[in-house]
C-alpha cells in the first residue's frame, strides 16, 4: 500500500510525496526531513491524503498540478 500526501506549502507552492507508510504526524515528519525546498517554503496546509496500491498514481496527480500552477510550484518527493 502506498500514500500519496498532498501539501500546501507558502507562497503557493504544492508538495506530492509517496511513502509506503502512514505517517501519523504529518507535518511533524514533514519539517524533520531534510529537504531545502520544504524547509523553505514551510508546510501551510495538508490538502490530500490519497491511499492507492497503484505506483504510478504519483505520476498522474503530479502532472496534474503541474498543468495547473507549473513546474516551478511543485515539488515531488518519491519513497520518503
Amino acid at each position: 500500500m502506498n500514500y500519496i500526501y498532498i501539501l500546501e506549502l507558502n507562497e503557493n507552492k504544492i508538495c506530492i510525496a509517496q511513502c509506503n507508510k502512514y505517517i501519523e504526524n504529518i507535518c511533524e515528519f514533514f519539517n524533520s526531513i531534510n529537504d531545502d525546498w520544504i524547509n523553505r517554503y514551510k508546510i501551510s496546509n495538508i490538502l490530500e491524503l490519497i491511499q492507492t496500491n497503484k505506483y504510478d498514481e504519483l505520476t498522474s496527480i503530479s502532472k496534474q498540478y503541474i498543468e495547473k500552477i507549473g513546474i516551478d510550484n511543485v515539488k515531488i518527493i518519491d519513497n520518503i
